[in-house]
């Protein structure tokens, strides 16, 4: 007498020794699947906080270096139009600047960047101011508030920067 003539004997219902089989089966099969996703989980939950750091520390690399690239744009700009800064379209119909800063206010590498041209009027020097903010993101409680804001102008040529609001020239420099 096999397991199944047994079961069924005892039981009085053929069909149960499968479905045991089954459940044997998908439990089996179903914890340590369950257990790899708890551990994929808490591996992400280490892991993330860490990439999220590293991917805002090149933004702000990059963002230094975009504020630095679209002030040697603009002296190179006013040097070609005597008494005249360019605006972001201007920059990019000179060759001065690539197509990511194409728009009013382009976002590049997650920062929001502004450009404001003052033209020469009532005896006042034509000038710009550059701002680069970070564009809010993160998700769950993994939220980056702590990237720096980014600021440049021909009054203050070096990268100011500030950790809590928008960057001005009396905020400290980048050296």
């Amino acid at each position: 007498m096999n397991f199944e003539e047994f079961y069924s004997e005892q039981s009085g219902n053929k069909a149960q020794p499968q479905r045991d089989v089954r459940r044997i089966v998908l439990l089996a099969v179903g914890i340590p699947v369950l257990s790899v996703l708890i551990l994929l989980f808490i591996i992400w939950l280490v892991a993330f906080p860490g990439l999220q750091k590293s991917r805002m520390a090149a933004n702000e690399a990059s963002a230094v270096q975009s504020v630095r690239t679209i002030t040697a744009a603009e002296a190179e700009y006013a040097r070609a139009h005597p008494n005249e800064y360019g605006t972001f379209v201007q920059l990019i119909n000179d060759g001065l600047l690539d197509k990511r800063f194409f728009g009013e206010k382009p976002v590049v590498s997650g920062y929001t960047f502004t450009l404001r041209v003052s033209q020469e009027s009532d005896g006042q020097r034509p000038g710009y101011e550059v701002w680069a903010d970070p564009q809010p993101n993160g998700w769950l409680w993994f939220k980056s508030t702590d990237a720096h804001h980014f600021y440049s102008s021909p009054a203050s040529p070096m990268v100011r920067y500030n950790p809590t609001r928008a960057a001005t020239a009396e905020d400290p420099a980048l050296y």
